[in-house]
C-alpha cells in the first residue's frame, strides 16, 4: 500500500504547484497544464486538507500531512469570519452561512485532528459539529436547513428554505463519525 501511494505523489506535487491562488487558497479546477479554469472555493480547501491527509497516512511521507496542517490554519482564520470566503459551485445566499462548510470541515478537522493526534483541531471540529447540532438542525421542524443567517436565525426567503436531502445524509454520517470518535 504504501508503494502504491509513494507513486501517486507525482500527483500531490501538480496540486501543489498549480492548485493554489496567490493567496494560499485551493481553485477548484485547472486545466492539464495548471492553468486556473475556476476561482477557488472553501470546498476546495476541505478536498485538498482531506486528501493531503489521507496521502500521508497512506504514503508515510510528511510532506502533504504539513500542506494539509498549513491549509487548515489558514481555513481555520477563514472560517471565523463568514461571509469572507467563497463557496463555488453553490454560493450561500447574501450575509449568510452554509450549513454544508460546517458539517464538512467537522469531518476535515476531525480526521487531520485524529490522525495528528491534535487537540486544537479536535476543538474545531467539536465547535463545528456544535454549529450542525445546534444551529442548522431545527428540533422544532425537524429539519436541518441548507443556509442561516450569521446570528444562527432563518433566513425568510426560498433559498433560506432550502433543504439539501443529501447534504442531511451525508451530515448525520460525519456527525455519528465525529462524536463516535469523541466518545459523545
Amino acid at each position: 500500500m504504501r508503494r502504491m501511494a509513494r507513486g501517486r505523489l507525482e500527483y500531490f506535487y501538480f496540486c501543489k504547484k498549480y492548485g493554489r491562488d496567490d493567496h494560499g487558497h485551493w481553485l477548484f479546477s485547472v486545466t492539464q497544464d495548471g492553468r486556473p479554469l475556476q476561482s477557488q472555493s472553501i470546498y476546495s480547501d476541505a478536498f485538498a486538507i482531506y486528501g493531503f491527509t489521507e496521502l500521508g497516512r497512506a504514503s508515510g511521507d510528511k510532506e502533504p500531512l504539513e500542506l494539509a496542517l498549513e491549509t487548515a490554519w489558514e481555513v481555520e482564520r477563514r472560517l471565523a469570519k463568514p461571509g469572507s470566503y467563497e463557496t463555488e459551485p453553490f454560493p450561500n445566499p447574501p450575509a449568510s452561512k452554509g450549513h454544508g462548510v460546517a458539517m464538512l470541515f467537522t469531518s476535515v478537522f476531525d480526521e487531520l485532528g485524529n490522525f495528528l493526534d491534535d487537540t486544537r483541531l479536535l476543538e474545531i471540529a467539536d465547535y463545528l459539529a456544535y454549529e450542525v447540532m445546534q444551529n442548522f438542525r431545527r428540533l422544532d421542524k425537524q429539519l436541518i436547513y441548507g443556509y442561516l443567517n450569521y446570528d444562527n436565525t432563518l433566513i425568510d426567503s426560498p433559498q433560506g428554505r432550502v433543504i439539501i436531502d443529501g447534504h442531511v445524509i451525508e451530515s448525520m454520517w460525519f456527525m455519528i463519525h465525529h462524536y463516535r470518535r469523541a466518545n459523545n
